[in-house]
Formats: structure tokens, C-alpha cells, sequence
């Protein structure tokens, strides 16, 4: 009785052990039937190849361990793509029993994005042990093009950044300037106090400008995912 006693003292005084998160990271896929997308800068993702690359990625990321991916939005090419290739992209990561957030895009529609997360509503959090990732729809033009958090999406970021766990906020736009990213928007300045008060934001995933870039800002990565057709994946690795 005595040396149970004291295990479970041990067990509340001890600190939780910190566990190595790996989480592999992908955006813009934009499935659908064109061979090429090409915007204004000339970047160009291969529509017709997503559905094949994402499967073999998420083998590839299986057979190294990796079991959390995060797609950040532009799942499929256009908003009135047809639900044929939605329904590929879920049968592949089903089949491959790997666990997919995936992010409402400025190319998803919300039917479509409701097909393939089978989620009533486009912002939600998921808990993964240590981690949570929060879920967040930026694709609300609002009058521009850099994406937009209502008030409700910030109520709800608030209310689930209240946890002891640390968190990935996986959304579709930067919170930069695209001309110029050492500017932050005017639209996510609260949305950038707001994690930063938090304490337990580790990371910010977005996609949408298809090109890289990285930069840490007061202890938390921002990590803008290039287009998965024409650059892969990342890999995210921390112990946390």
C-alpha cells in the first residue's frame, strides 16, 4: 500500500515526458482535371497529378513514421470542381489510415470541403496527444485577397487556445504581405497578439502564396507550404 502510495505521489509530481511530434506538411494540391496551373508570378501546379502524388507522399511518410499530416487549403483546383476527385483525396488518405487535417482553401468550396473532412463547419481543432492543431477559414475574401478572420473565427481560436497542450494553427493565407513579408496585415495584427499572448502556439501553417517562406517571430514559426504538385512536402520534427 505504502509503495503505491508513493508511485503516485511520484506520478503528480513529475512533469509530463515531452514526446517527439513529427507532422508532415502540404498544401495547395488543387486537384482536378487540368494538366497545369499557372498563376500571375508563373508559378505552375500540376492539377491532374495531385490525386497521385498525394498518395504516393502520404506512403512515403508512412513507411518514415509519420502519422499527422496538414494540408493548408487549395485541396481541389476550383470551387465547382467536380466531386469525383474530392472523393479520391478521401479514399486515399482512408486507405492509408493516416490522420489529415485538412484547411478550407480560396479554391474549396464548402461543399466540397465538407465532403472530404466530413466536418459540419471549416474552422475545428484537433487533439493528438501533446499537440492540438486548430483549424482556421481565412478564405473569406471580405473586399481582398489575403484571406480575413471574422470575429467568430477569433472567438473560437480564443477559446481553444485555452489548453495546456501545444498548438499548430494550420490556416490557408499568410499573415503577411506578399510584396513585402516582413509586414504584417493589418486584418491578422490581432490574430498575431492573440497566439502570442497565448504562450503555446509553436507554429503557424499556411499555404496560398505557392512559394516557400519562413520566419519565427517571438518563439513561434510561421511556415507558408509551397504547392505539393511542383515542391513536395515538409516535415515538421520537435519535441514537444
Amino acid at each position: 500500500m505504502i509503495k503505491k502510495m508513493i508511485l503516485l505521489a511520484m506520478l503528480i509530481l513529475l512533469p509530463l515526458q515531452t514526446k517527439a511530434i513529427t507532422v508532415g506538411l502540404m498544401s495547395d494540391l488543387h486537384a482536378g482535371k487540368a494538366k497545369r496551373r499557372t498563376n500571375i508570378e508563373g508559378q505552375t501546379v500540376y492539377p491532374k497529378k495531385a490525386t497521385g502524388m498525394f498518395n504516393s507522399y502520404l506512403k512515403e511518410l508512412k513507411r518514415n513514421g509519420t502519422r499527422i499530416v496538414i494540408v493548408a487549403g487549395d485541396n481541389t483546383n476550383k470551387k465547382n470542381a467536380k466531386k469525383k476527385y474530392v472523393k479520391k483525396l478521401r479514399k486515399i488518405w482512408k486507405k492509408r489510415k493516416m490522420k489529415v487535417v485538412f484547411v478550407k482553401g480560396n479554391h474549396d468550396s464548402r461543399k466540397n470541403f465538407k465532403r472530404l473532412t466530413h466536418k459540419k463547419r471549416t474552422r475545428y481543432t484537433k487533439d493528438y496527444g501533446n499537440l492540438r492543431i486548430i483549424v482556421l477559414d481565412s478564405s473569406k475574401h471580405n473586399g481582398v485577397t489575403t484571406g480575413y478572420l471574422g470575429k467568430k473565427q477569433i472567438k473560437f481560436l480564443k477559446r481553444k487556445l485555452k489548453t495546456n497542450r501545444k498548438v499548430i494553427v494550420a490556416m490557408h493565407h499568410p499573415i503577411f504581405n506578399r510584396s513585402n513579408p516582413n509586414e504584417v496585415l493589418p486584418m491578422y495584427q490581432e490574430f498575431k497578439q492573440i497566439i502570442e499572448n497565448s504562450g503555446n502556439v509553436i507554429m503557424v501553417v499556411t499555404g496560398h502564396w505557392h512559394r516557400e517562406y519562413k520566419t519565427t517571430i517571438n518563439g513561434i514559426l510561421y511556415w507558408t507550404i509551397p504547392p505539393m504538385t511542383s515542391n513536395g512536402y515538409r516535415i515538421y520534427d520537435q519535441s514537444i
